[in-house]
């Protein structure tokens, strides 16, 4: 008996030290455009704000849209009707999308402006506005193509107009957050409806940037922070509106955009682990 629980114990330990060395850890990663010729964007630590990394990007605008779904990063910029997936690690441009028309205000001198990008559960969610009207897009990157619209402020009557310019996605439940560029405030969105179901002030002027890493809100801002200003680059709220800390960004003329999230594990890792689990299994069907 004692030599047979051995063997298990022994095999349990096998497959956790499998699991430790070769299962990367979910980490966080934030990564950020900002006003300027160079065309980067920049990968920081989500806790000190430390450049950890520089790559480049395509064309930037002051209002870029920028999402990272834990393997590639999604751009927009001063092409409004071209996607571009990106390598976040070395700036490759993995694939390009053409998107559908932006909007055409001929009355609106800020017509057809896509400035946020978010990703959720698979899709894509893209801001395209102008000052009369607000859509957010939801686009399937397997089909390559728009698979329905979120008629903003059509969902919303009677709510006063609002400009979206940074976007994110929440989960547990599942919500968009965007901001406007008239008012300090977040709001909650319906993914499925487009309904607004909360705001929330955050006293926080030049807000262009939105990105969520473990349901941590960072807002990024392009008035330009010093350390003897009082002003700040990026604060980070919690889900239910806590300021949780801030820091500016050396060298930089503010944000543009911001994109978090969790990378995935390298699939190599997940078989290892799977081929582990599989080992176990038999010889404890064995025993």
């Amino acid at each position: 008996m004692t030599a047979r629980w051995n063997l298990r114990s022994a095999c349990v330990l096998a497959v956790l030290a499998v699991v430790l060395v070769t299962l990367p850890a979910s980490a966080g990663r934030l990564f950020a455009t900002t006003p300027g010729p160079d065309n980067l964007i920049l990968e920081l630590d989500p806790i000190t704000g430390d450049i950890l990394n520089t790559i480049a990007s395509p064309a930037q605008h002051s209002l870029d849209g920028l999402a990272f779904d834990g393997t590639s990063l999604w751009f927009i910029g001063a092409t409004p009707n071209t996607l571009y997936q990106i390598n976040p690690d070395n700036g490759e441009i993995v694939k390009t999308f053409e998107l559908p028309p932006v909007l055409d205000d001929p009355d609106s001198i800020d017509s057809g402006i896509r400035s946020g990008l978010a990703y959720l559960n698979g899709e894509l969610y893209i801001t395209n506005s102008d000052l009369q009207v607000q859509d957010i897009e939801v686009f399937d990157p397997v089909l390559g193509e728009v698979v329905r619209v979120l008629d903003i402020d059509g969902a919303n009557p009677g709510s006063r107009r609002f400009f979206n310019t940074g976007l994110a996605a929440l989960t547990d439940p599942d919500l968009l957050v965007f901001n406007t560029a008239l008012t300090q405030e977040l709001y909650f969105v319906d993914p499925i409806t487009g309904v607004i179901v909360d705001t929330f002030h955050h006293n926080q002027y030049g807000v262009l940037g939105i990105a969520i890493i473990d349901n941590e809100m960072y807002l990024g801002s392009d008035q330009e922070g010093h350390d003897f200003d009082g002003v700040e680059d990026i604060h980070v709220y919690s889900r239910d509106g806590v300021q949780l800390r801030t820091f500016n960004l050396l060298e930089t003329n503010g944000i543009s955009s911001l994109a978090g999230g969790n990378s995935v594990p390298e699939p190599g890792s997940i078989a290892l682990v799977t081929l582990g689990a599989l080992a176990l299994w038999h010889r404890r069907r064995r025993a």
